[in-house]
């Protein structure tokens, strides 16, 4: 079993022990939990999804977080393999690895009418409004 320091642990609880909200929806504001693997959690420990988050303890809360980090992943674990990833992709120069390294859209998008958050971390800022004038 993962240990954790105490000062994690008590961010995570402060933020969510007094909470009046149904516990799935508390849980999926936590990193890598969303609406299913909520529902997951609270059938997993035997929670009704009606429970509210001040109704948990803090060995109860401290049992879901190990939980969640140790088969889920903690929020730098994740993005840290994401990143590879992206490195990766760049690295073997395949078309996603373009796509990522060019600031483009990487998942079939198009960019001739749509994607100007995207178009706009390319060209830059100071190019971009030029360009409307």
């Amino acid at each position: 079993m993962i240990t954790y320091s105490y000062d994690s642990f008590s961010n995570f609880y402060t933020k969510f022990k007094s909470s009046n909200k149904n516990l799935p929806y508390i849980l999926d504001n936590y990193f890598s939990v969303g609406p299913h693997r909520a529902k997951f959690l609270c059938s997993n420990f035997g929670y009704p999804l009606t429970i509210r988050g001040v109704d948990l303890t803090e060995s109860e809360w401290l049992r879901l977080k190990d939980f969640i980090e140790s088969n889920f992943g903690s929020k730098s674990q994740i993005l840290r393999t994401e990143s590879r990833n992206i490195e990766l992709l760049k690295k073997i120069r395949c078309y996603r690895g373009l796509r990522h390294s060019q600031y483009l859209p990487v998942r079939g998008q198009r960019t001739h009418t749509n994607a100007q958050t995207q178009k706009n971390k390319r060209i830059g800022r100071k190019k971009m409004s030029y360009r409307r004038k």
